[in-house]
């Protein structure tokens, strides 16, 4: 059996939509605006398969860095 959700998309907000797959345990979250996809594992919770063409990795792993520095330097003068 297999149940669909209308949902908003986490990337964009715009409609999207989330399938409960019974028969194989998955939980796919997709969006047409965007093309978002997040396919996981309805019992682990692991992510199986992910595509977000809006988020940039290398920018995430740039504001972590950012953070990071900037409490150091914080921490260092006090």
């Amino acid at each position: 059996m297999q149940v669909v959700q209308k949902i908003r998309c986490p990337n964009c907000g715009s409609e999207g939509e989330r399938h409960y797959i019974a028969q194989s345990n998955i939980i796919r979250t997709q969006c047409p605006t965007c093309d978002y996809l997040l396919v996981t594992c309805s019992d682990t919770s692991k992510v199986i398969e992910s595509y977000a063409p809006g988020i940039d990795s290398c920018r995430l792993n740039l504001r972590s860095s950012t953070k990071l520095s900037a409490s150091s330097v914080s921490l260092q003068s006090a």
